[in-house]
């Protein structure tokens, strides 16, 4: 009989295959060390609009590739706060794309008339890639109609967000 000839193309990836089998047990601990040397950080971004609301209540459309607070300062007084994740407010369509950044609502009081955190959401509010309009969520703020506090959202990675005493939680029914 006859030997059967192995091509050269065979060969070549035979030799390939095996010194990639040979290379495994060096690269698999470099690519270790190089996942704790390398920091892959996203910027936290936090895209807020204010929309018309009515007395006692401050109304946002906000998009989110990280975790946020809800800010409340300049008022003593309960403020509830709701989150949609979709839908359409003063005609404008929002949260195709989105999902649910934390608790649909909550309740607070701050203490202090400086920065509290009245609400944080603990994750993103993009489900999917979109415009940030459709990865948006709304936020409503209910409040005493005889009081302005100032609301604002702000993402967690910034240092007023840790560093601001927390608002006690309570029990506010804004109707």
């Amino acid at each position: 009989m006859a030997k059967k000839k192995t091509s050269l193309k065979v060969k070549l990836l035979l030799g390939w295959l095996g010194m990639e089998l040979l290379a495994l047990p060096f690269a698999i601990p470099a690519a270790a060390i190089m996942k704790d040397r390398v920091s892959f950080n996203v910027p936290q971004k936090v895209v807020v609009v204010p929309m018309p609301s009515q007395s006692g209540q401050a109304v946002f459309l906000v998009a989110s590739n990280s975790a946020f607070a809800v800010v409340s300062q300049g008022a003593m007084t309960e403020l509830a706060v709701t989150v949609e994740q979709s839908g359409s407010y003063e005609g404008v369509s929002y949260g195709a794309k989105s999902q649910m950044p934390g608790a649909p609502s909550g309740c607070a009081v701050p203490t202090t008339l400086q920065a509290s955190r009245v609400y944080t959401a603990g994750f993103k509010t993009a489900a999917r890639r979109g415009s940030p309009q459709d990865q948006a969520v709304k936020i409503t703020v209910s409040y005493a109609p005889d009081l302005s506090p100032e609301i604002s959202v702000i993402p967690m990675d910034e240092a007023r967000a840790r560093n601001v005493v927390l608002a006690f939680p309570c029990d506010f029914n804004p109707a």
